[in-house]
């Protein structure tokens, strides 16, 4: 076992037994590669859940293997693989990694109908090869490493591989510093955990309190690139502002403007919405939900086909109008997305860095739209956005043929 994943199971253990009495059992975890910041989300998560746990790392088919058969407990970084769903229960993701097309060229990779005709290679038992199986993509050239792909791309044996950025910015500048290689987003791949169905029977809270304690411990997610902001910007202008002038919406914000909430009615409110959404008894979140405005934002939710998971109408002081669906409290105007929004100009847009929506159970970024009555601010819509579907390329049908297996 290298010499990190030693000092991570040592520390893991020892964290444990200094804050009580161990669990009875040892999880045990095959694992294929994995970044710092992953090895550290999933000490953090076992730390606070006092569950000792052995890593041991493996090629990754010897671990879907492993899993497959109930022979460990539980196998890391995965992709959703739906063969492997009936043996084994995916977690919450622990890391969302940013896949990139690389090529020698930019004419190559944003050709027509890419990436359908292009040679493309792949690490056999990867993530990335999975992935190219499920998309029926064919893959010509199979290696070992990523630091091979890179020397085939060079030899003008494939014409693209997909890569997590982060490993080919490590593996480009130890091996070929000075090259010069082109990128094209692909997407963004959530990776989890897969606990064995065997362990779950035994253990059947598990799951659920893992993912719980997940949310704490995940790390920032980085910010969207310019690109990335400026795709989201366009979607919004295109899915959403068409709609932001409707009467539903505008009556909303005018009645709204004629009322006022004292500090101790908002924290009133926003109690008794919170214990209604913790105890799945909702009575003043109905009221809310069967509002006209809120009619009118769950038809536009439901037109976005998952694209858009949630839309708020919130007056000036961030108090919720209307909603697509429950939210996890009434008043929106404590938190950054209405915050950093309020103070952008008619016409401007704040958006958020990528978070994990638990409830959800995907990737997501708030686009807050400023909505004003001459200069002042009248409110605010509030669109919970799926990035990964947001930002993904959309694959061309591809060739015909026999594709390759993830190997």
């Amino acid at each position: 076992m290298p010499l990190r994943r030693q000092v991570w199971l040592v520390i893991a253990l020892l964290l444990t037994a200094a804050q009580g009495p161990a669990a009875e059992r040892v999880l045990r975890l095959d694992v294929g590669d994995t970044s710092t910041a992953q090895d550290e989300t999933l000490a953090c998560v076992f730390r606070q859940l006092q569950q000792p746990y052995v890593l041991e790392k493996v090629p990754r088919r010897r671990g879907l293997h492993d899993l497959h058969n109930q022979n460990v407990d539980g196998y890391f970084p995965a992709l959703q693989q739906a063969d492997l769903d009936q043996h084994a229960q995916l977690s919450a993701p622990l890391s969302l990694e940013k896949w990139y097309w690389i090529g020698d060229s930019d004419a190559r990779l944003f050709a027509p109908g890419f990436p359908g005709e292009q040679r493309i290679g792949a690490v056999a038992g990867s993530n990335q090869a999975l992935w190219l199986q499920q998309a029926g993509l064919a893959v010509h050239e199979w290696v070992n490493s990523e630091e091979q792909l890179l020397a085939l791309l060079k030899k003008n044996r494939i014409d693209t591989y997909l890569v997590n950025l982060p490993v080919y910015d490590a593996s480009l500048q130890r091996l070929h510093p000075h090259q010069s290689v082109y990128v094209r987003f692909a997407r963004y791949a959530p990776l989890g955990v897969y606990f064995s169905r065997a362990f779950v029977a035994t253990e059947p809270s598990f799951p659920e309190r893992f993912n719980r304690q997940l949310e704490q411990c995940l790390p920032e997610v980085s910010p969207l690139d310019d690109n990335e902001l400026r795709r989201i910007g366009h979607l919004v202008d295109v899915q959403v502002r068409p709609w932001l002038g409707h009467s539903a919406i505008v009556s909303s914000l005018r009645e709204a403007a004629s009322r006022t909430l004292s500090p101790s009615q908002r924290d009133s409110i926003d109690a008794q919405w919170r214990e209604e959404v913790a105890r799945r008894d909702f009575h003043l979140v109905d009221s809310f939900l069967s509002r006209p405005v809120s009619k009118f934002l769950q038809l536009q939710k439901s037109r976005n086909h998952g694209l858009i998971t949630e839309l708020i109408l919130v007056d000036r002081d961030g108090h919720n109008l209307g909603i697509a669906d429950a939210t996890s409290d009434f008043w929106q105007g404590d938190e950054a997305k209405f915050i950093q929004a309020a103070g952008v100009g008619s016409g401007g847009l704040y958006i958020s860095d990528i978070r994990y929506d638990v409830s959800a159970q995907h990737f997501l970024v708030h686009a807050s739209i400023p909505l004003h009555d001459g200069q002042a601010l009248a409110g605010m819509l509030i669109v919970g956005i799926n990035v990964e579907m947001a930002l993904a390329d959309e694959l061309p049908p591809t060739a015909s043929g026999v594709t390759g297996d993830a190997r």
